[in-house]
């Protein structure tokens, strides 16, 4: 294996990034791509390459507050997405520096409008054949769109705007490996903190939290396409707000997980780790609560141009309102298949289960989604999209059940 299948042996990420679970809005979100857009950039010397983008849809929904059928809105809205990329490569030193706008305009509702910001940094560094080093940072200047934040359901139509938000991250990670080791190591450091900006009366400071992670992720060598995989983290998990609420919330998540990984003649790879996953609480009058946790994918390529994603997770999520947190799992199957230099599909289906620990109904949602897209590229550097995706939600909670579909047209651009 070379140094970056070690790194990704270390740290079970045997599968595209473009495919990679990632905890987004309390939610984890997963999905498939079709990637046809190549953009080349434009060098500006000595190592340096800048990437300008451009993309805008329109979109169709037919539950825009994700209500019950006798409550649906249908709206029509336009997302207009400008953005630029700074690459670096300086042979043992890279780095990547990012900035993407999306403006939201609705045709019927200004209230539901919206401008989200977002910036990235991003840095590796090989210090040696032995050792990488990965730094990251991240703002966000977002928002939860009606229905989707702290108010849900019915009462989420009595709320006049969108909850707005920023969100910190930085990230640390220090991977000490050779190709054959018997061990290879992985230490990461994460530091999160979201804070809301409005929508105070609805109870949004009672959401604002931070959380510091440590982590060590470790892979024994078994062949050369093999692994064993070992991973052990720490979260402390601190609330802003000095209310009942907020201070039965805060505590920490513990995560231990083992299981394997593989990558097989380029195409099979994949990873399982399965573990115990414990969330504790500094209240004294809520108990901690510990559950069977999983970590599972699976990357085929039976043909070049056909590409097969199989993924479920487990995860412990911060709640937007009942409850103390939120224990997720998620289960999704997502094909890709690029037709030709000119067209490419992609389907996908997602199973999400959401059980809120401690709420006062003892509320557990399940959702069921599954998407389509088709995208034409006439030239490398443009692509034009349609798009459409059905998600059903069943909860515990009958007035929170939904049906939604969205259509979306989209074109992109990039240089």
């Amino acid at each position: 294996m070379n140094q970056r299948n070690i790194r990704q042996l270390a740290t079970g990420s045997f599968y595209p990034v473009s495919a990679r679970f990632a905890v987004l809005s309390g939610a984890l979100f997963y999905g498939s791509s079709v990637f046809a857009v190549e953009p080349q950039g434009v060098s500006l010397g000595s190592g340096l390459s800048i990437f300008p983008d451009f993309s805008m849809s329109v979109v169709n929904d037919d539950n825009a507050y994700l209500q019950p059928d006798e409550s649906k809105q249908e709206l029509n809205y336009t997302k207009l997405n400008p953005g630029v990329a700074l690459e670096g490569d300086f042979g043992r030193y890279q780095f990547r520096a990012g900035y993407e706008a999306e403006k939201g305009i609705y045709n019927s509702t200004y209230d539901d409008n919206y401008l989200d910001h977002r910036i990235g940094l991003s840095s590796e560094i090989e210090v040696s054949s032995r050792q990488v080093v990965d730094v990251s940072a991240g703002f966000k200047s977002g928002h939860d769109a009606r229905g989707r934040g702290t108010v849900e359901g019915s009462d989420a139509l009595g709320i006049k705007y969108p909850d707005e938000y920023n969100e910190l991250t930085a990230r640390g990670k220090f991977t000490h490996g050779a190709d054959k080791a018997f061990a290879n190591v992985s230490t990461r450091f994460e530091a999160y903190d979201k804070r809301y900006k409005n929508n105070f009366e609805n109870g949004t400071r009672n959401r604002d939290h931070q959380k510091l992670t440590a982590g060590v992720q470790s892979s024994f060598y078994l062949s050369e396409d093999s692994g064993l995989l070992l991973d052990l983290s720490y979260t402390d998990v601190a609330y802003k707000n000095d209310s009942s609420v907020a201070d039965n919330r805060e505590g920490g998540i513990l995560r231990a997980l083992g299981g394997a990984g593989w990558d097989i003649t380029g195409k099979t790879r994949g990873s399982v780790k399965v573990g115990v996953v414990r969330r504790s609480f500094d209240s004294d009058v809520v108990d901690d609560d510990t559950r069977l946790t999983w970590e599972a994918n699976l990357f085929w390529s039976p043909k070049t141009y056909s590409r097969f994603t199989l993924g479920s997770a487990q995860s412990a999520n911060e709640t937007s309102g009942p409850g103390n947190y939120v224990d997720s799992s998620l289960t999704s199957l997502a094909w890709d298949y690029t037709i030709s230099s000119f067209y490419a599909v992609s389907a996908d289906i997602m199973y999400l289960v959401d059980d809120f620990y401690r709420s006062d109904d003892g509320r557990s949602d399940s959702t069921i989604s599954f998407g389509l897209k088709g995208v034409y590229s006439p030239v490398e550097k443009f692509d034009l999209s349609l798009s459409f995706k059905n998600a059903n939600r069943d909860s515990s909670d009958s007035s929170l059940d939904y049906s939604q579909n969205v259509v979306s047209l989209g074109a992109e651009i990039a240089i």
